[in-house]
């Protein structure tokens, strides 16, 4: 259905003229879209996306960015869209951890793949991260069959200020059961379990965390820590923005 109205709607005379403007501006030149509102917002950018390797889409103000978001989403299949959130301020005790998660996201993303489509608002933007390479140095790659010393990955884990635990919870916690070490990266919906022999990783298994059953088996995880544990984004190691990990 979805498919259907995106094909009606692109193959519009308004919607093919964009794609042919687009296809040919050049680095410098600039467009001005006028008439686009509610749901025909994300319709537009995602037609202009189909051209670009990388959009940024700043909208009004939060709500309006977590509503394109899902719209773009929708358009898209889910797939290279973003939404870098709103982190509360400092002195707001920080309850719902999805805006951090999703900030996290959109960097691991925009460091990862050439394509994506980030939606945020003015407020995200004010948000200091970590440098490109800083925030890339501090990612733990994990493969199996490759050796990885086990009470380093431990101390590795306490470093990037994941919270030990009996069982995985949330975002942030791991837990140790013998040679099995369970995480729940700031990145992906479910937690994984890595299973050692000595310090050698034999499986690498994405779980659910409420049932502990196996969802998919990996040949890799990425562990990424939270860049701001605090709300404090005055912090030396933050130094930049969103805007430094755009091509």
């Amino acid at each position: 259905m979805i498919e259907e109205i995106k094909s009606g709607i692109f193959n519009t005379g308004s919607f093919r003229e964009l794609s042919k403007i687009t296809e040919s501006l050049s680095k410098d030149s600039q467009l001005t879209i006028q008439n686009a509102c509610g749901a025909l917002i994300a319709f537009t950018v995602v037609k202009v996306f189909e051209t670009r390797s990388q959009v940024l889409l700043i909208t009004t103000d939060k709500d309006s960015a977590e509503k394109t978001y899902d719209d773009c989403s929708l358009l898209t299949g889910g797939h290279n869209v973003c939404l870098f959130g709103e982190r509360p301020a400092k002195e707001v005790e920080i309850l719902d951890i999805s805006a951090p998660i999703s900030q996290i996201e959109t960097l691991k993303a925009l460091t990862s793949n050439s394509k994506n489509l980030v939606v945020a608002s003015p407020y995200s933007l004010m948000s200091k991260v970590p440098l490109p390479a800083e925030f890339q140095k501090n990612i733990l790659e994990l493969d199996i069959e490759k050796q990885h010393d086990f009470q380093k990955l431990l101390q590795q884990l306490e470093e990037m200020n994941f919270e030990r635990k009996d069982f995985v919870e949330g975002c942030g916690d791991f837990a140790v059961r013998g040679g099995i070490v369970d995480v729940f990266p700031f990145v992906g919906s479910n937690p994984v379990r890595l299973e050692f022999f000595g310090n050698t990783i034999e499986s690498i298994r994405e779980f659910d965390v409420l049932s502990q059953r196996s969802i998919r088996e990996l040949q890799s995880a990425s562990i990424v820590p939270d860049f701001a544990k605090s709300t404090d984004n005055s912090s030396d190691n933050n130094s930049a923005s969103l805007f430094d990990y755009l091509n």
